[in-house]
């Protein structure tokens, strides 16, 4: 039985755990070059464009950021990744009933 790198996948063909290894690479090296060129754009963090943006109150939370360097009101936050992504500025922050910042756009 084969483990790739991540030890995510288990197999018995090399091959596929080699194949899944190069992808799982490939992707890391695109976030990284992603990530530099947001901060490169003074832009504060990063979130998947997901469950987490609930864009009829036009608000976002994050759970699960790719980078957050402290987020405040007038910050630009981008959500998506390298393949798509959308830019905001936050113009509000406000707690949920959880503790939780609402950043709101």
């Amino acid at each position: 039985m084969h483990k790739s790198k991540d030890e995510l996948l288990s197999s018995h063909s090399d091959k596929f755990v080699n194949f899944y290894n190069n992808i799982c690479s490939d992707r890391k090296v695109k976030l990284n070059e992603f990530i530099k060129k947001l901060k490169a754009l003074n832009i504060k963090a990063n979130h998947p464009d997901d469950g987490w943006h609930e864009r009829k109150d036009r608000y976002f939370q994050f759970s699960y950021p790719r980078f957050n360097d402290g987020v405040n009101i007038g910050d630009m936050v981008a959500l998506g990744d390298y393949e798509k992504f959308r830019v905001f500025i936050v113009k509000d922050i406000k707690k949920s009933f959880f503790g939780i910042n609402k950043y709101y756009y």
